[in-house]
């Protein structure tokens, strides 16, 4: 279930998946430096990229090939943070690689959980190099991974005050204990709480 919408019409946020042969999925949800036109410019790089990758060598190759391209097109001008993971439906593994993004939560038995990782993964795009550390973890029947952009807690309503980590985990929470649908609850939550404020940043 996913929603991507952007603060100017195109923007930096995206989301992919791709189910492989093997019956694995492949998803990643990213986040562009900047807006706009500028941003949407890396958000089509990338998706080149994600269409022709062989998904079947990995995670590692993936982010250093990615990492390579947007800094030889783009001279450290423009990087992105993301979230990038293969999921293993038969056994519930999920392999990470989370490289400066970490906006996501775990909901396990009506509680909200952060995702704990030895690694600390830099965005891509910033050093002419990288070595991503691959996080895992097994999830079980009934766990709901989100994953999110920053502009989701960023937002701010009239009175200055932002949408915030707390005030999202509780709305996922009740939306995912009702069955509701995230691509729709959540707009709707989001544009409740920021009124006639404009949308600040692009969110996924």
């Amino acid at each position: 279930d996913a929603w991507s919408r952007a603060a100017k019409g195109v923007g930096g946020d995206f989301w992919f998946t791709k189910r492989m042969e093997d019956g694995l999925i492949f998803f990643c949800l990213c986040d562009i430096s900047g807006k706009g036109v500028a941003a949407s410019l890396v958000v089509s790089m990338v998706w080149g990229m994600l269409l022709m990758y062989d998904f079947g060598r990995g995670l590692r190759p993936l982010i250093i090939g990615l990492n390579e391209s947007i800094v030889a097109t783009f001279r450290l001008e423009r990087y992105l943070t993301g979230f990038f993971a293969v999921y293993d439906p038969s056994t519930g593994d999920l392999a990470v690689a989370d490289m400066g993004h970490a906006h996501e939560f775990l909901f396990r038995g009506g509680r909200a959980f952060r995702l704990k990782s030895d690694g600390c993964n830099i965005p891509i795009g910033i050093e002419a190099s990288v070595e991503p550390a691959i996080a895992r973890w097994r999830l079980k029947a009934g766990d709901s991974l989100f994953v999110y952009s920053d502009g989701l807690l960023e937002q701010e309503d009239s009175g200055g005050e932002e949408y915030g980590e707390g005030r999202l985990a509780s709305a996922v929470g009740a939306c995912l204990a009702s069955g509701g649908a995230l691509r729709h609850f959540l707009p709707e939550a989001l544009d409740a709480h920021r009124g006639k404020i404009p949308q600040q940043d692009d969110m996924s």
